[in-house]
């Protein structure tokens, strides 16, 4: 029997689920980047400062909804440039970048001040909430899941009025990897990302939201498996100091030549997304770029036997 895919988007899956949701005190919204637009809308900062490395998708929809945006870059550390300084009414963003970015995070927040700082961790789940304005989750990265996002604050809130009606029609792709694998579903995961694009704020859909159980063992066995790629790739691993934090996306792994080196891998069937390539490139500095051009994000989700990670590392050396 051939093996499925290694890495790549997520298919439905069957099996033991706890019946608890994910942050059951989280506003639900269709996806993370418009629960962060209707933070915004509500609590309306003068200035809302994103970083350069970022997805398009959320600047997108920031731009689109009127929200001013102003941008930074990052230095070395994965932290805003120490020249950076905003505005007494600005908010910023801070990303968790790979889930890898915690100690980060509070290091910004201990910057900026709590009341100032809202956080993307579309890339790290299963982290807590730390103290502050706002944070975003991403649920689908890490689950199969058609669509949604978490938006985690103590400020007042009125949610959503409308809901999401969509979400079957952006299922197929979950459907089509368990019976056929990756390649036959690829198209309708893009598709499905698609339709997320140029939407107005609207709630989670009764169908996610009943989806939205979590594999009782699928943040341990997230954590295993990034810590042992880590320990046969450390040596090499060009991001370095690299902590795991609470279960990461992926295991970001900094070589010289990434792009050969996805190649490489794609040609095994060894699926490994790049975050960003975004529009904006050419306002990238050089450590950003650097970032984009040649982090190999390594799959580490529980689909993934102790022999596809040991395939992967192999496919490495």
């Amino acid at each position: 029997m051939i093996r499925d895919a290694l890495g790549g988007y997520l298919g439905f899956t069957w099996g033991k689920h706890d019946s608890s949701n994910l942050y059951p005190q989280a506003y639900r919204y269709q996806a993370a980047r418009y629960a962060l637009v209707d933070f915004l809308k509500q609590h309306q900062p003068e200035f809302f400062w994103v970083p350069w490395f970022v997805c398009d998708d959320l600047t997108d929809a920031l731009v689109m909804h009127g929200v001013a945006l102003k941008r930074y870059h990052l230095d070395d550390e994965m932290l805003p440039e120490k020249s950076l300084s905003i505005g007494a009414k600005d908010f910023l963003l801070y990303v968790n970048y790979f889930g890898c970015a915690d100690r980060q995070a509070g290091m910004v927040i201990e910057r900026f001040g709590g009341m100032q700082v809202l956080l993307d961790y579309s890339q790290a789940l299963f982290a807590p909430a730390p103290e502050c304005l706002a944070t975003i989750y991403s649920p689908r990265k890490f689950l199969p899941l058609p669509d949604g996002g978490l938006l985690v604050t103590n400020l007042p809130m009125e949610p959503p009025e409308e809901q999401d009606q969509q979400s079957v029609e952006r299922c197929q792709h979950l459907l089509v990897r368990a019976v056929e694998g990756a390649e036959a579903g690829y198209g309708h995961f893009v598709s499905a990302e698609s339709s997320l694009d140029g939407q107005g704020v609207l709630a989670m859909s009764q169908l996610t939201s009943k989806m939205m159980t979590t594999a009782a063992d699928t943040r341990k066995q997230r954590q295993a498996n990034y810590n042992y790629l880590h320990s046969q790739l450390a040596a090499t691993n060009k991001l370095l100091p690299l902590a795991g934090g609470d279960s990461p996306l992926s295991y970001p792994f900094l070589v010289s030549e990434g792009a050969s080196i996805r190649e490489r891998l794609a040609k095994r069937r060894i699926y490994t997304p790049v975050y960003w390539q975004t529009k904006n490139a050419k306002q990238l500095n050089a450590v950003e770029k650097n970032w984009v051009e040649n982090v190999v994000h390594l799959p580490i989700d529980p689909r993934l036997s102790p022999e596809n990670l040991d395939e992967i590392v192999e496919n490495l050396i």
